[in-house]
């Protein structure tokens, strides 16, 4: 079995032993347009507990179905904010919320950085779910410049400074 195989079957692995609590992302470097790139990677209904946990109301959210909450994507943009925390140069980096896509069990979050100087040195803070999950571990996979470095984050270690 390749690689593509075995990650399949982690995929369907995931999905079916939700009692693991686990986020991905892929956070790449664009040289061209001097941004950061990230695809989150989360289970739908965690995220849709996530977000129902910081409402003050008990509408679900419904995260790609018909009935899906008009603030729904708002909420999103908020809470990646707050969970995914970049420090370059002393200076908290803003992201811009590009859109989601719901693939059953499997939602992905696009996000992207304002233009920036490229990073010499950034502290990551990845806290998503931690509200949320006493075990939950989120895993970056950074591709910066063709140097690839992957880091898992948890409440016992929630940042880390790299410098490719």
């Amino acid at each position: 079995m390749g690689l593509q195989g075995l990650a399949w079957v982690f995929v369907v692995l995931m999905t079916t032993l939700h009692d693991f609590h686990y986020s991905r992302t892929d956070l790449r470097w664009n040289q061209t347009t001097s941004t950061w790139q990230m695809e989150v990677r989360v289970f739908t209904d965690d995220l849709e507990s996530v977000l129902a946990l910081r409402t003050n109301d008990e509408v679900p959210f419904f995260l790609g179905d018909d009935m899906e909450r008009e603030d729904a994507e708002n909420r999103i943009a908020d809470w990646i904010e707050g969970g995914c925390g970049m420090t370059v140069g002393g200076e908290e980096l803003v992201w811009s919320y590009l859109g989601k896509e719901v693939d059953f069990d499997i939602t992905y979050l696009y996000v992207e950085s304002s233009p920036i100087a490229a990073p010499a040195t950034f502290r990551l803070e990845w806290t998503l779910f931690f509200d949320l999950f006493d075990d939950q571990v989120n895993e970056v996979a950074i591709d910066l410049n063709g140097i690839e470095q992957r880091e898992l984050f948890s409440r016992e270690m929630p940042s880390r400074i790299f410098s490719p």
